[in-house]
């Protein structure tokens, strides 16, 4: 075999080595040097929120954010209602929003993972009341986009993505006792089952936060009107008793009450043993059932299920069954046209000592799930939504809204081919550079800018695929209008490159200096 040719099979050899190599730094390259913005396609603006974290808040945190039409200056907003005194982000959208809202939508940091949100509220045109699902750990601060600017787009609402559990069926009554002043406690059941506070004073350092204090030396007590949506009849129904409370009794009292023994009557009580007890009564049969002490001051969730189709009592004490029962369970219709009443009882005219917060009752016996969740998140109320409780995780204090950056519009979609793409136009005019300098010289060092050519169409070629990829998710065009365009208008950046790499290879066999 002769030498020269010899010589060229070593040079061919060597340039495919040297284009292997590129072919596993190039994309790597272009990547780090052209990799565009990332933005959730189709919505024309953004602002990033940042919310402070708080020690055990962890991940799945319910926040909330207020967004609203037009120009202001954004900020925090203290929410009233049912929401324990929740600080909100309050975000103005200058321009481009629905009226109804409907096409805001929230991710995470990285400005597409979509988050869970659900829409509580809102007036159309004027603003909206959003929460929304935190999936990056609150312990410590964290940061999260609002999008709007989409006319195309409709409304994403979903409590189920957002809270941890919701429960629609059978509130009657629903009191969070969170307002932390004033001389009434709300009821969020849609029942208006409120209650007139009489006595009793407001605490702030509960597991919820705000709660109520009573105190029997000031014959602390709440008051809720009777309505027959309170009425116990077991003979037809089951039903559930929700509270969390604290307490150091050691005397026979009433802490929820309705009835006065004259007729039916139902009540939760602390006994001299420290027990907490629950009885129904239906003027004629008594079911009656226990828990272990309970008056040591330590918060804890009591949830009482009486079920009548096992005929049956059960108290749950943080979540877990904590029963001893006595009494012929049996009972019937417990209605009576008395008050309910909150530390006081008509029954023994007796007030109680402890703490009360988030008191509910239902019409049904709740499930295993609920009773368990109900025992370990917030029952969130909300004032536009009467009649459900929204379960979520609940520090005190709370994560607090940090801050809210400047409006952010997306960087413009660079298409290949055009001034916008400043990578290809750089490799475009190393292909000049290339050309002018082969026709400076007469074409004579074919095999060395042979191989110039190959590397620069190579660097070329993956930088406009990967630029294709980042924007349409295909290495080349998929529309038949873009592949048309590509093909007439801008194919030389796919074609050009290829020749350059096909000179490459066989520039080693045309005449010329090596």
């Amino acid at each position: 075999m002769p030498k020269k040719y010899k010589t060229k099979k070593i040079v061919l050899k060597y340039r495919i080595a040297f284009l292997l190599c590129f072919l596993l730094l190039i994309p790597n390259f272009v990547f780090l040097v052209d990799a565009q913005e990332t933005w959730l396609e189709g919505f024309a603006y953004r602002k990033l929120i940042t919310i402070a974290g708080e020690a055990g808040a962890g991940v799945g945190y319910t926040v909330y954010v207020r967004t609203v039409k037009g120009a202001g200056t954004d900020q925090i907003e203290q929410l009233t209602g049912g929401y324990n005194g929740v600080n909100a982000t309050k975000v103005y959208l200058p321009t481009g929003a629905q009226d109804s809202f409907s096409d805001v939508r929230f991710t995470d940091d990285d400005g597409e993972t979509i988050l869970g949100q659900w829409r509580d509220s809102y007036v159309d045109a004027v603003s909206a009341l959003w929460a929304v699902n935190i999936t990056d750990s609150l312990e410590t601060q964290a940061s999260f986009y609002v999008y709007w600017g989409n006319s195309t787009v409709s409304l994403v609402s979903d409590a189920e993505t957002v809270f941890q559990r919701v429960i629609s069926s059978g509130v009657v009554l629903a009191l969070p006792m969170n307002e932390g002043t004033g001389a009434t406690v709300y009821d969020y059941s849609g029942n208006g089952n409120n209650g007139a506070i009489s006595g009793a004073e407001w605490a702030f350092n509960g597991t919820f936060g705000n709660h109520l204090s009573f105190a029997s030396a000031n014959n602390a007590k709440v008051t809720v009107a009777d309505n027959t949506a309170l009425d116990f009849n077991l003979a037809a129904n089951n039903y559930t008793i929700a509270s969390w409370m604290k307490t150091t009794e050691n005397e026979v009292a009433d802490f929820l009450a309705k009835g006065n023994g004259v007729q039916g009557f139902y009540e939760l009580r602390s006994i001299a043993t420290g027990e907490l007890r629950a009885e129904a009564f239906d003027s004629t049969n008594l079911a009656r059932t226990d828990t272990t002490a309970v008056n040591d001051g330590v918060w804890r969730s009591f949830i009482v299920v009486f079920d009548r189709a096992a005929n049956d009592i059960t108290i749950y004490k943080n979540g877990v069954s904590d029963s001893t029962k006595s009494g012929t369970q049996n009972v019937g219709d417990c209605s009576n046209n008395q008050d309910l009443f909150l530390g006081y009882s008509d029954l023994a005219a007796v007030y109680w000592d402890g703490f009360l917060s988030s008191i509910q009752i239902f019409n049904v016996a709740l499930n295993a799930g609920e009773i368990t969740d109900l025992a370990v998140y917030y029952p969130q109320c909300s004032s536009a939504n009467l009649g459900k409780l929204y379960l979520r995780s609940f520090v005190n204090p709370e994560p607090q809204p940090s801050s809210v950056g400047e409006l952010e519009i997306p960087t413009a979609t660079p298409t290949p081919g055009t001034t916008e793409n400043s990578i290809e136009i750089v490799y475009f005019y190393i292909l000049i550079g290339w050309l002018l300098i082969c026709l400076f010289l007469g074409f004579k060092y074919w095999q060395f800018f042979g191989l110039i050519g190959g590397v620069t169409g190579f660097i070329l070629l993956f930088g406009i695929m990967s630029k294709e990829y980042f924007i349409t998710g295909t290495y080349l065009p998929t529309n038949s209008t873009t592949l048309v365009t590509s093909y007439m208008t801008i194919g030389y950046l796919y074609w050009i490159p290829l020749l350059l790499i096909i000179l490459n290879f066989v520039s080693p066999f045309l005449k010329g200096k090596g």
